[in-house]
C-alpha cells in the first residue's frame, strides 16, 4: 500500500512575488518501509529513507530539517531541482531561429548556469495531482465470502478538489469542492465508514450499477433466437441495477494508479445474474485542474451479451449537510426534449416503448428553474420528486462527449457543469429515504448528518430502460471483443460572489447568458 502524507515544513519568501508562503512536505511511503519526503521549495528532495539488510531505516541523502538551512545553503543545491537550463550556457547567449538570446549571466557574471539567479530551485512549486490510499475499513466479499479490506483513493487537484473511491461498489464516497467564498464541503451524500454502506445498500449511495443498470422486464429477453433468464432482483418480477450482486456490491481491484486518479477493475463470470459472457470491466476516475472529475466504464465482453454501467451519486451542491432546504435552493436545466413512457400494470411500471414531449409538463427543464419550485409541483403526486428517465438521444452510434446541462446553487456560488455520451438520463430527487413529515426515522449518514427524503439528487447516464426488450430503443447489446464505453464527466466551477446574491432580473439576463454560450 502506497501512503501520501501532508505537513507544513515552514515559510520563505517567494522570490517572484516577494511575498511570505507556506512550504509544504509530501512523504510518500510504501509497504516495504521505504519513504521519500518533497518540499515544494525548489521541488527537492528532502529525505530518503530506506530500509537496510538488517531492517534499520536510514535517511540516505544530506539535506536540512527546516527552510533555514535550505536557504542558507541554496549555492549548493541540496536535493532540488535545476533548471530552466540545468547546464550551462557561455557567455549568457546563444543562437535561436537566427537571432541572438541573451540570458541573465548568474555564473562569475560571464556564463547563465543552473537556471539563472532564480531558477527552479528557488521558486516555490505549486500541488498540481496528488492520490492518497488508505484503509476505509472491512468487507465480507459476497463472491468469495472472506473477509477483505475495503480501500480508499483520494485524489486532489491545486483548486483545493478532492475525490474520494472506496473499492467497495466502485462508489464516490467524497467529494470536497470549495465555493464562492474559499469555504471547501463535501458536496455528495454517504457514510465515514463500510458499516454505512452496507447497511443502505438498497439506495445506492456513490456506487457503480451493473452489468445491466437499467430494467429487465420479466427478468428474460430474447439474444441470437435464444431466450435468456436472468434474476429478479425487482419484486421478484423484474431485473434492475444489476441483480442481487450487482457491481455496487462486489468489491474492486485497484488495476492502475497514478497521479491524476485510479482504474477499477472487475471481471463478471459468464452466467453471474443470468447473463451470458465474461465481461471484464474497468472504471477510470480521474480529476484535472480544471476541477473536472471523468469518470469513464470500458467493458469487453468473449460472447454477445446486454451491458449498461453507470454510477449512482447523490449530489447537494450546498454540502452533504444542507438537505432538503439546500436542495431547494438550486438551480438547474438538463438536455432532455423527451421522457421515457411508462405504463402501470399489475407487473409494475414498465417502459412502453415509445417517448413522450416534457413540453407543459413538470418535466420539462431545459430551461433554469429552482428545484424547490418544481418538487413542489410534486406535492400531490405518488412519486414526491423526480424519478424519470430522458431521452437524450436515440442514434447511439453517433454519440460523442457533449454538454448536457448544469445545477447551480446561488448562496455558495458552485455550480455543475455536466457532459456524457449516453442516450438516456435516470434523474430522481433522493425520494426513497426516510420521509421527515412521516415521523420516519433519518439515515445517519457522513459527520452524524440526518438524510431526509430531497436531501440530493442522483443523475445516471446510461442506455434506455428495458433496452433488452424494447426494439425501438437503442441496443445495449455488444458483441464479442467489442468495447462498451461510458463516459461522464462533472465540472465543478464557482460564480463570482456578487452573483449569488443577484436580483431576480439579473438572474433572468444570466440564465440567457447561460444557455446561448453552452
Amino acid at each position: 500500500m502506497v501512503q501520501v502524507v501532508e505537513d507544513i515544513f515552514g515559510i520563505a519568501t517567494n522570490p517572484l512575488t516577494k511575498m511570505a508562503q507556506v512550504i509544504r512536505r509530501y512523504t510518500i511511503t510504501n509497504s516495504n518501509h521505504m519513504s521519500v519526503g518533497i518540499i515544494t521549495l525548489g521541488a527537492t528532495i528532502q529525505n530518503i529513507r530506506v530500509p537496510d539488510a538488517f531492517q534499520e531505516t536510514a535517511d540516505v541523502v544530506l539535506g536540512f530539517d527546516d527552510v533555514a538551512g535550505y536557504l542558507k545553503h541554496q549555492d549548493l543545491k541540496f536535493g532540488c531541482t535545476l533548471g530552466r537550463v540545468a547546464g550551462l550556457v557561455s557567455n549568457g547567449e546563444f543562437i535561436l531561429d537566427e537571432h541572438r538570446v541573451i540570458v541573465s549571466k548568474n555564473l562569475d557574471q560571464r556564463h547563465h548556469s543552473d537556471g539563472g539567479f532564480i531558477g527552479f530551485d528557488k521558486v516555490i512549486w505549486d500541488l498540481h495531482l496528488m492520490l492518497v490510499e488508505d484503509i476505509f475499513g472491512i468487507a465480507t466479499n459476497p463472491l468469495t465470502k472472506m473477509a477483505q479490506v475495503i480501500r480508499r483513493y483520494t485524489i486532489t487537484n491545486s483548486n483545493h478538489m478532492s475525490v474520494g473511491i472506496i473499492t467497495l461498489g466502485a462508489t464516490i464516497q467524497n467529494i470536497r469542492v470549495p465555493d464562492a467564498f474559499q469555504e471547501t464541503a463535501d458536496v455528495v451524500l454517504g457514510f465515514d465508514d463500510v458499516a454505512g454502506y452496507l447497511k443502505h445498500q438498497d439506495l445506492k449511495f456513490g456506487c457503480t450499477l451493473g452489468r445491466v443498470a437499467g430494467l429487465v422486464s420479466n427478468g428474460e429477453f430474447i439474444l441470437d433466437e435464444h431466450r435468456v433468464i436472468v434474476s429478479k432482483n425487482l419484486d421478484q418480477r423484474h431485473h434492475s441495477d444489476g441483480g442481487f450482486i450487482g457491481f455496487d456490491k462486489v468489491i474492486w481491484d485497484l488495476h492502475l494508479m497514478r497521479a491524476d486518479g485510479i482504474t477499477l477493475r472487475h471481471v463478471s463470470k459468464a452466467g453471474h445474474e443470468g447473463f451470458p459472457g465474461r465481461l471484464a470491466v474497468m472504471i477510470h476516475f480521474t480529476i484535472d485542474d480544471e476541477s473536472r472529475l471523468f469518470i469513464r466504464i470500458e467493458a469487453k465482453s468473449n460472447k454477445t451479451t446486454p451491458v449498461d454501467i453507470c454510477n449512482h451519486t447523490y449530489f447537494n451542491l450546498a454540502g452533504h449537510k444542507a438537505g432538503v432546504e439546500g436542495l431547494f435552493e438550486h438551480r438547474f436545466y438538463m438536455e432532455g426534449r423527451k421522457t421515457i413512457e411508462t405504463n402501470t400494470t399489475d407487473k409494475g411500471v414498465l417502459p412502453t416503448g415509445r417517448c413522450g414531449s416534457v413540453k407543459n409538463s413538470v418535466y420539462d427543464i431545459r430551461q433554469p428553474a429552482f428545484m424547490g419550485d418544481r418538487l413542489r409541483q410534486f406535492k400531490d403526486m405518488p412519486v414526491p420528486g423526480f424519478h424519470v428517465n430522458y431521452a437524450l438521444s436515440k442514434d447511439v452510434t453517433s454519440l460523442d462527449t457533449r454538454y448536457l446541462g448544469r445545477f447551480l446553487h446561488n448562496p455558495t456560488g458552485r455550480y455543475m457543469d455536466i457532459y456524457s455520451n449516453q442516450p438516456a438520463l435516470h434523474f430522481s430527487t433522493a425520494n426513497q429515504l426516510p420521509k421527515q413529515t412521516h415521523g420516519e426515522d433519518p439515515i445517519m449518514g457522513k459527520k452524524c448528518t440526518r438524510y431526509w427524503q430531497n436531501s440530493g439528487y442522483a443523475l445516471q447516464f446510461m442506455g434506455f430502460p428495458d433496452a433488452c426488450n424494447q426494439t425501438m430503443f437503442p441496443t445495449i447489446i455488444i458483441l464479442p471483443g467489442e468495447k462498451y464505453f461510458n463516459e461522464t464527466i462533472y465540472q465543478f466551477c464557482v460564480k463570482e460572489p456578487w452573483k449569488c446574491c443577484a436580483t431576480a432580473e439579473e438572474l433572468e439576463a444570466m440564465d440567457k447568458d447561460l444557455i446561448r454560450n453552452s
